[in-house]
């Protein structure tokens, strides 16, 4: 990818929220996390040359929104350099006119009919005069959609009505309108009988302006199916009227604005409803109410509370109730971030796919089955919950044969897993377990779950040898094993895992050598098997050693979760728990932090993680320290070009720092620390533009320390013979370099071990972006 498109990516999306109005919490926190992750991706490709970077990336920022475009659009020219948007600006207006040249239907956003007339226009980002508009809806009689967005509206427009109007979707998006606004009423009074979808999504309108419009008089009737005024200034109840007139309304989308109540009369038209970034509570629909043709309920980051029936006023013990009952064709539920207390909802109906219940407060899945024996749901998302270890979860789920991703993540559930879980899940893709008190053995029949991609046990109590049979997961990419208590040897076999990237094993009570089979694992970027009792000689070639194009984290199926993954900046020297990356969805930022600070004893901040595509050779992150490990560095090691993180630190490795280790253009972090090393640093580590720390503190090291403009970075403490001037007696030149005098940078601040967790630099170049902006308002996984 080019890194002058990101750029202007950034540079737009930066000035997106600068003309955001501050009170737009959600879609500001929506363009600052899409611009600190491009930031992020920006600095990481820094470190690649050119011919590294092979894909581009797609930024979605996912702001709640109807599409006006029909399938027409598709068959427009798009090699075209001809525009509608191009017409307007070359004849400074935008008027019937400008729209009449004998091409126009050829144009990026114009659709026409079979005829030749022009039914559809998509305007954006023009200087567009207000009768201009008026004259051009009027003069096109078969104008029937209109998209006109982020538009700075020039003139007045007198009153009047206008002679014609068929538009029957109407998009005014992202236009700063109010509710006095002149075009809008009028627009609104002409046309408002035609109109079935209304956009008038990031404007800033309030409860008292939309009471205001035309469309929502007592004395006209509504013919609305969409409507959207997501991100705007509605406070405090919606407005009932708007609900009870607008009967035949099939989607709603009121996000992001600051509403405290709304109620839905009748819900029986009602497809897709998105009310999420609010602070709404209390009951949503009538008791006797059936929803028969809802599919889509989005209600995530509100203050609902009780069980989750307490939406239609009922409760689910007293009266019996389950999802399937209310709402029988449901496909997506999306309820994370709320109150709910109490017991997850059983009986998902038939037709249900998603489900995300994410940091609430529900405490049992209760004795029930939550899906019956044809249910469909593919995801499954309880994370951040009160789970405990009293409840039977995988017992709840046994009808559940469709599941592909299931996310019970920092709960406190407890028990094994049973070997039958392949056997009830065969279509499993993401197992994510992590944060709990899982104990027992691993079991060998997850070899079962063919289709593996993710399998995420860290931070648990297992115990025991870690199954071979593991190397049958052929799809498996991601295996996180660490902060448990397995012990024995790391399974030989494990080198079958050709698509592995990612292999986590630290903090255990693993034994014996690593194994040199997994120099056959040619996708593995990511290997972290410090905090154990591993011995012997590390393995001169292990992980990737061959050029090809790698995706550093795998990707999740955007139907089945927003599996972010995120990598902690360690805040404190001791912590060596933490460090790493983490696959994380439906918790906030800063609750991140402070859960992981809970499991590590470690205040850490965090940054995200882009699962960018690299043409890569090597490994990029390597961390064995804290072993028992033995020998000389293998030079092999100090020719990993794409090299970022190595951490060698407290083993009692001997010999010299291989000098190549200082030729690494990619290379960010370096501890050797508390090992038994001699001779000198490799003159390169003071010139490696991308290096921000060397920690070869407590080793026998001599000779001249290397000056250049990264020496600040560099740990010496308990290096008694290192020195800086060749006069010192016994005073050497250092490695693959000329003598130079010694001038520190700055004192380094670290001392002692510091955990490896600025995985590829991603957080350590950009703390101060992550800083400023994570206090605006909890950025949403």
């Amino acid at each position: 990818m080019r890194k002058g498109k990101v750029c202007l990516a950034f540079h737009q999306l930066v000035n997106a929220a600068i003309v955001t109005d501050f009170a737009d919490w959600a879609l500001l926190d929506t363009i600052l996390e899409t611009a600190i992750e491009l930031a992020q991706f920006l600095l990481l490709i820094a470190k690649f040359p050119p011919r590294k970077i092979r894909e581009e990336i797609t930024l979605e920022l996912g702001i709640p929104t109807f599409s006006l475009h029909s399938v027409a659009r598709e068959n427009v020219a798009h090699n075209s350099r001809a525009s509608v948007t191009g017409s307007c600006k070359r004849r400074r207006s935008c008027n019937a006119l400008a729209l009449q040249e004998p091409d126009s239907c050829h144009w990026h956003g114009v659709n026409c009919s079979s005829s030749g007339r022009i039914t559809g226009l998509d305007l954006q980002s023009l200087s567009l005069p207000r009768p201009a508009l008026l004259d051009a809806i009027q003069d096109l009689s078969h104008l029937e959609e209109l998209h006109i967005s982020q538009t700075n509206f020039t003139g007045s427009s007198t009153n009047r009505s206008l002679r014609s109007c068929n538009l029957e979707a109407l998009d005014l998006s992202q236009n700063k309108l109010t509710g006095d606004d002149n075009l809008l009423l009028q627009i609104l009074e002409s046309c408002g009988g035609t109109i079935r979808a209304l956009n008038l999504s990031s404007n800033e309108l309030t409860r008292d302006d939309m009471l205001s419009l035309p469309l929502f008089s007592r004395e006209r009737s509504c013919n609305l199916t969409v409507l959207d005024v997501s991100n705007n200034r509605l406070v405090g109840e919606f407005p009932p009227r708007i609900l009870s007139t607008c009967v035949e309304l099939q989607k709603v989308f009121l996000s992001s604005n600051n509403l405290s109540q709304i109620f839905f009369p009748g819900c029986k038209n009602l497809i897709s409803i998105n009310i999420s970034f609010n602070q709404i509570s209390g009951e949503l629909f009538a008791p006797e109410s059936r929803c028969t043709s809802l599919k889509v309920l989005a209600i995530a980051r509100n203050a609902f509370s009780g069980d989750f029936f307490s939406l239609f006023g009922a409760s689910q013990r007293s009266h019996n109730s389950s999802s399937s009952s209310f709402f029988p064709v449901v496909e997506r539920i999306d309820a994370a971030y709320n109150k709910f207390t109490g017991e997850v909802p059983a009986h998902i109906g038939v037709l249900t796919r998603y489900m995300d219940l994410s940091s609430n407060n529900l405490t049992t899945i209760g004795n029930q089955q939550l899906c019956s024996s044809n249910s469909s749901l593919e995801s499954l998302l309880l994370q951040n919950n009160r789970l405990d270890g009293e409840h039977n979860v995988f017992g709840s789920l046994q009808r559940c044969a469709s599941l592909k991703m299931l996310d019970v993540s920092f709960n406190t559930l407890a028990g094994e897993l049973p070997s039958s879980l392949c056997q009830n899940h065969p279509q499993l893709r993401h197992l994510i377990l992590w944060a709990n008190s899982f104990e027992g053995q691993i079991p060998s029949a997850l070899a079962k779950c063919k289709n593996l991609v993710n399998l995420m046990l860290s931070f648990n109590r297992f115990e025991g040898e870690i199954p071979s049979q593991l190397s049958d997961l052929q799809d498996l990419q991601w295996l996180s094993l660490s902060n448990n208590r397995l012990s024995g040897e790391i399974p030989a076999a494990l080198g079958r895992l050709h698509r592995m990237t990612v292999l986590q094993l630290r903090d255990n009570r693993l034994q014996g050598e690593i194994p040199s089979e997994l120099e056959q694992c040619e996708n593995l970027l990511m290997i972290d098997f410090a905090g154990n009792l591993l011995s012997g000689n590390i393995p001169a070639r292990i992980g990737k050693s061959s050029s090809s194009l790698l995706t550093l984290v795998p990707r999740v199926e955007r139907n089945l979760g927003e599996l972010r993954y995120v990598t902690p900046a360690l805040a404190l020297p001791t912590c060596t728990g933490a460090s790493g990356v983490f696959g994380v969805q439906g918790i906030a930022l800063e609750d991140f932090e402070a859960l992981l600070a809970a499991r590590t004893r470690c205040d850490a901040h965090v940054g995200f993680f882009p699962p960018v595509t690299l043409d890569l050779s090597s490994p990029i992150y390597l961390d064995v320290s804290n072993n028992n490990l033995t020998g000389e560095i293998p030079l092999e090691l100090g020719r990993m070009e794409d090299l970022i993180v190595l951490g060698l630190a407290y083993n009692s490795l001997t010999g010299e720092i291989p000098a190549g280790f200082g030729t690494i253009p990619t290379l960010d972090t370096v501890d050797m620390s508390h090992n038994l090393l001699q001779g000198g640093i490799p003159g390169g580590f003071a010139s490696l533009g991308t290096l921000t720390r060397l920690n070869v503190s407590y080793n026998n090291l001599s000779g001249i320390v290397p000056q250049g403009p990264q020496t600040g970075t560099f740990i010496l403490d308990g290096n008694p013979r290192l020195c800086n001037h060749l006069e010192v007696p016994g005073c050497a030149a250092p490695v693959d370099a000329t003598p130079q005098s010694f001038s520190r940078g700055g004192d380094d601040g670290f001392g002692g071990i510091v955990g490896m967790g600025v995985a590829l630099g991603v957080v350590a170049f950009v703390p101060s972006a992550i800083l400023s902006f994570r206090y605006l308002s909890p950025l949403f996984f």
